[in-house]
């Protein structure tokens, strides 16, 4: 099995990087550019000047994760920050383009991890959504997994359930105020962890999910993937542009914890499938 895996996870993670040669657009707010990942492990950032920094790299599955595992720490020089692992969420659109996020821990550990690198389609952007009526959140002391954290797809940002059991019936409104006509739902499944990649599999994630148009009353129940990577489901039944409840009709246990747990989640209109669905393998 743990052959099959290996042969899978190469297989796609080829296909991933052999797509084109400017494969992630740096996000970071000191440089930019375009980082390049090659099959044989040598990587390369070319700036914006086309300055090219040599890399070296490595890649790992760890519990549905995958991980960069950057050998040859040039990073530290050009970021003045130290970045040597990159988790990697990504999807590709059904045109073809791919549709990625890369994150990274800093040497002063912050809250959550910080972008580095993205090659998402532009209308992500200042595209934040409204949420509200949610019937429950998850409070652990100070910590908050508000519906709010769905408009972000940051790791360990999920919103959190806290009914009890699975939370079947436990959702939210995602507000239209773009008065725009989508035909997707965007989702990171799960608990998403950068530093406890395990919490992905503790915890329960959505493995259906009843979505309703508030004003049209269309209602459908659709099946959610089981992968912390990006993947649409269909909401195309909904033909106006209306407030559209989301609630959890089914969901995937998880191995030690009943809570279930949505990273992100948005309204969007292409399609996107994962890359990887390597936690199901």
């Amino acid at each position: 099995m743990k052959k099959i895996i290996i042969i899978l996870f190469m297989t796609c993670i080829s296909m991933l990087l052999a797509a084109d040669e400017g494969f992630f657009t740096s996000y970071s707010e000191m440089i930019a550019g375009d980082f390049v990942f090659h099959e044989d492990g040598n990587g390369q950032f070319v700036n914006n000047e086309g300055v090219v920094q040599d890399f070296l790299f490595s890649w790992s599955i760890d519990d549905g994760l995958i991980f960069f595992q950057i050998e040859k720490p040039w990073f530290e020089d050009i970021y003045r920050k130290q970045v040597k692992k990159i988790l990697l969420l990504a999807g590709r659109e059904s045109s073809g383009r791919n549709f990625a996020f890369g994150f990274y821990n800093e040497l002063n550990a912050q809250k959550w991890p910080s972008m580095l690198f993205s090659d998402v389609p532009r209308e992500f952007e200042g595209s934040g959504r409204i949420y509200k009526d949610p019937s429950s959140h998850l409070v652990e002391g100070t910590r908050e997994y508000s519906v709010d954290n769905l408009d972000n797809p940051y790791p360990g940002t999920p919103w959190v359930e806290a009914a009890q059991g699975h939370g079947i019936g436990e959702g939210f409104t995602i507000e239209n105020s773009w008065e725009t006509v989508y035909t997707r739902l965007l989702i990171m499944n799960g608990y998403i962890s950068f530093d406890k990649p395990y919490l992905y599999a503790q915890n329960s994630r959505v493995k259906k999910l009843k979505v309703t148009g508030v004003k049209s009353g269309r209602s459908e129940i659709l099946e959610v993937l089981d992968t912390p990577h990006p993947q649409t489901v269909d909401i195309s039944f909904i033909t106006e542009a209306e407030d559209i409840r989301v609630e959890i009709a089914d969901v995937y246990s998880g191995t030690k914890y009943q809570d279930t747990c949505l990273n992100f989640c948005t309204t969007w209109n292409s399609t996107i499938e994962p890359v990887l669905d390597c936690y199901n393998q």
